[in-house]
């Protein structure tokens, strides 16, 4: 059995990503919606599922695609995934080459305080390219060989602090907290100015900065915001933000009625 650098590794489940095995993970640049990066998290409580969270692209510098939460939320590159078996799935693009494979292994003895233990260790295979086509993770399912170019931002492990931080400025290490622990419901980050576009809201931490004139599309309403403004936008409600809508529109109903109930004068007969 290979010796592993252990951060905050989870109970029950962990990844294994160049020799460090770690309940979460994050490399690349986190958050940038242009460029790579790959997030994994711990599963949800009821599925030992690994999420991984990203932007995928070629050896080419071509987006393929954008993953949340296992989700293929933007697929240019017409990417299609395929479940396996292992607790896992395999990512393929549109010639059907693979662009990865997730799947989880059985690992027994990893566990400090109980070796007899097992637990799900789950690894990666591919080449995970950014945007000018050089190979930032270069995944081999936990294999010995298998490396994050030592200069790319990562970080390993996160609960109630974080494993190991390395290539990321303290300034960017609220945003990252931001992904871990929203389990990558928020991974992508906006600041500065945004003027007249089309702006899907959901996912991203926005940060010191100025919406304005943009048609805003809101999905799920997972999405935080700091220290900005919203002006002269549109909003375009759907799904879960669509019910939650209603909901609201309802309720500012029953209170207005009641309001005016209250308001009227009492009449003696």
């Amino acid at each position: 059995m290979m010796a592993y650098n252990q951060y905050k590794p989870g109970r029950f489940n962990n990844y294994l990503i160049a020799g460090n095995l770690c309940n979460a993970f994050a490399i690349g640049e986190i958050g940038d919606e242009d460029d790579f990066f790959l997030v994994g998290v711990e599963p949800e409580y009821e599925t030992n599922y690994p999420l991984l969270t990203g932007n995928l692209f070629d050896s080419k510098g071509n987006l393929l695609c954008r993953l949340a939460r296992n989700a293929l939320v933007l697929n240019p590159g017409n990417c299609t995934k395929v479940f396996s078996d292992r607790v896992g799935f395999e990512l393929y693009d549109a010639d059907k080459r693979l662009v990865f494979k997730l799947q989880t292994r059985f690992e027994s003895g990893l566990n400090k305080s109980n070796k007899d233990e097992q637990m799900l260790v789950a690894t990666i295979t591919g080449n995970f390219y950014d945007k000018s086509g050089a190979v930032i993770f270069k995944a081999n399912g936990g294999e010995a060989d298998e490396s994050v170019e030592p200069d790319a931002k990562a970080v390993y492990g996160y609960a109630d602090g974080f494993g190991l931080v390395k290539n990321i400025k303290n300034e960017d290490m609220d945003f990252v907290t931001f992904v871990l622990a929203t389990r990558g419901r928020v991974h992508l980050f906006t600041t500065g100015m945004v003027d007249g576009q089309e702006f899907p809201i959901d996912g991203r931490a926005i940060v010191n900065a100025e919406i304005q004139n943009c048609t805003i599309h809101v999905k799920t309403g997972e999405f935080i915001i700091r220290n900005s403004h919203l002006n002269g936008n549109k909003f375009v409600f759907y799904d879960q933000a669509e019910n939650m809508r209603q909901f609201l529109m309802l309720l500012n109903g029953q209170e207005q009625s009641q309001k005016e109930k209250m308001d009227r004068p009492l009449r003696m007969n």
